[in-house]
């Protein structure tokens, strides 16, 4: 899963590098970057988010006792119900475009009557995309409860090559629109790839013996119920989070020109290792763990658990040092060049620093919210997550005007942070787990660890003068052989030579 997933962050950041070629940092761009967000917000909800982590716990649950006849029948009378509900929303963003969007900027930006009409009409052509990757989501669910993980994870990569196509090809098609011409012309290849993402699943469906159902036995339908009653919670919860990104999105309109695209491009580089890593653990970390808890092994779910914190922290702490000092270079190397100037570099560079605090956290964060998904203990994630992003978005609009809009970033890890600390503790008591199950040794040598290299390079890292391309490339590679190269000395130093050597030979045979 995290190779293919790889693979598809690579070509979305190659996306984003178009896409910050041909935009920039403008107006306009904010008007394209805060139509996407809309269609976005809403597959949180329907793909990504609560109903994926309430499907495909119900759905192992229907394969172990109603076999694989009564699984295939559940997912295609969830397709159906899915596609209904997620078509009608999507109807709804086109026919109210205008209300949808005004709540998502500031008077400021609705009185740019280019910028506001260019945002409606985005928002109006790419809503179909939420029925569309709401269904690719469902087919992942149930691919990955069948353990195929590589074809669905690559899913997302097809979906890119067709935006980046568009954005090359579409434009000249679509002259009459001027110098908004790419921006249309991306937001069509938007609705194109979440088509092809779609079909593209279903060869391994068939594989698996999932094809489409023609006929359905009338059976218990307390599946659909239970998905119904987990996914209830999981909405609001998830309503939560994305509540976090409208306010948001509000709030950067409102602070400067340029900040929503800022945001975004410094977001994307953020994404790419949430969704490499972080992502590609959680959702493995769901099935697994949701095999373990319906069996009834308690021990071997408390092993999942530890095993996907450790390899998230190993990951996520030294990439994190790497983010944070080479931001300015990572913005250079991924987005300056076109319209996309000196300026943006830097700025894009402030927001990258402040998100990437937060990166150790998620990991944390979505395998507990997995967890409790699985444990059927959907309302206390909900609970959390209000209690943590209402706080976080209160301090966020009460210092934006003093700080800038680079706290909007810092609050994204703030809202990780909480959300773990709260359900770690809830989870405590829920499971009897005690600190230890939370950090393992192995997990506080890392911690250590990384500490020591973060401090090392405040204090002694090179200056961070180099402008060119070819620089800040050089810079950025020495910069994580070193951080790198030291996390593995330093555990060897602390006595996990072992796992050094079974990752090295794991590297030898690939």
């Amino acid at each position: 899963m995290a190779g293919a997933t790889l693979i598809s962050r690579f070509l979305g950041l190659f996306r984003e590098q178009v896409m910050a070629g041909l935009f920039g940092a403008t107006g306009l761009s904010d008007a394209f970057f805060v139509a996407y967000r809309i269609p976005n917000l809403l597959r949180g909800l329907f793909a990504e988010g609560a109903f994926s982590s309430a499907f495909v716990p119900s759905f192992i649950q229907a394969k172990q006792e109603k076999g694989h006849q009564g699984a295939r029948q559940l997912l295609w009378k969830v397709f159906i119900s899915l596609g209904i509900v997620t078509a009608i929303l999507s109807g709804g963003v086109t026919l109210f475009a205008h209300e949808i969007v005004s709540l998502f900027v500031d008077d400021d930006f609705i009185l740019d009557l280019e910028k506001y009409a260019l945002a409606v009409r985005l928002t109006q052509l790419m809503s179909p995309y939420l029925c569309l990757t709401s269904l690719a989501a469902l087919m992942m669910g149930a691919l990955n409860a069948y353990q195929s993980y590589f074809r669905p994870a690559l899913a997302p990569a097809i979906f890119n090559i067709v935006v980046i196509i568009s954005a090359f090809v579409l434009p000249e098609y679509l002259a009459s629109e001027g110098d908004k011409a790419v921006y249309y012309a991306v937001g069509y290849g938007i609705v194109i790839g979440g088509v092809v993402q779609l079909f593209f699943q279903l060869p391994v469906l068939y594989q698996k013996g999932l094809s489409p159902v023609s006929k359905f036995a009338s059976w218990n339908k307390s599946f659909e119920r239970r998905i119904i009653a987990k996914m209830g919670p999981g909405v609001l919860g998830t309503a939560a989070q994305h509540m976090n990104l409208l306010v948001s999105t509000i709030l950067a309109t409102g602070s400067a020109v340029g900040a929503v695209s800022w945001l975004t491009y410094a977001f994307r580089l953020f994404q790419f290792p949430v969704g490499v890593i972080g992502v590609s653990i959680g959702n493995s970390f769901l099935v697994e763990f949701s095999h373990a808890v319906k069996a009834n092994d308690g021990e071997k779910a408390k092993g999942i658990f530890n095993a996907s914190q450790e390899i998230s922290l190993m990951l996520l702490l030294p990439i994190t040092i790497v983010g944070f000092f080479g931001a300015e270079h990572l913005v250079r190397i991924v987005f300056e060049r076109g319209e996309f100037s000196t300026q943006a570099t830097a700025q894009t560079a402030l927001a990258l620093k402040c998100y990437m605090l937060g990166l150790p956290f998620y990991g944390y964060y979505k395998t507990l919210n997995s967890a409790f998904y699985a444990l059927e203990r959907a309302k206390l994630p909900v609970i959390v997550a209000a209690i943590s992003i209402s706080l976080s978005l209160f301090v966020s609009w009460l210092v934006i005007d003093d700080y800038g809009f680079q706290v909007l970033a810092i609050s994204n890890g703030a809202v990780f942070f909480l959300n773990a600390v709260i359900m770690g503790i809830c989870m405590s008591q829920i499971q009897g787990w005690g600190l230890s199950d939370y950090f393992s040794a192995r997990s506080i040598k890392l911690l250590l660890v990384c500490t020591v290299i973060f401090v090392a390079v405040y204090f002694y890292a090179p200056s961070q003068e180099q402008k060119s391309f070819l620089d800040s490339l050089i810079y950025l590679s020495f910069l994580s052989l070193a951080v790198f190269g030291a996390q593995a000395l330093l555990l060897v130093a602390l006595g996990e030579r072992a796992l050094i050597r079974r990752i090295a030979n794991k590297f030898k045979k690939s």
